[in-house]
């Protein structure tokens, strides 16, 4: 949400980029294997109630994490 702010990102899909490279930017440029949502896959689940990562971002609903 920082990172879209202080852009001053207002359309979803400049929103979503953000999230993006929050969760997996760091991953792909260091070219760590298994990262992200797939089989195999690790780390844990998050859960979030919204209809978009846009949503999910400005909105900050509660989270669930799954183990």
């Amino acid at each position: 949400m920082m990172l879209a702010y202080r852009l001053d990102y207002r359309r979803d899909e400049d929103i979503e980029l953000a999230l993006d490279a929050v969760m997996s930017g760091g991953a792909r440029l260091m070219g760590l294997a298994g990262h992200g949502l797939g089989v195999g896959a690790v780390g844990p689940v998050v859960l979030l109630d919204a209809k978009t990562l846009a949503e999910a971002v400005v909105t900050r609903p509660p989270r669930r994490v799954v183990p």
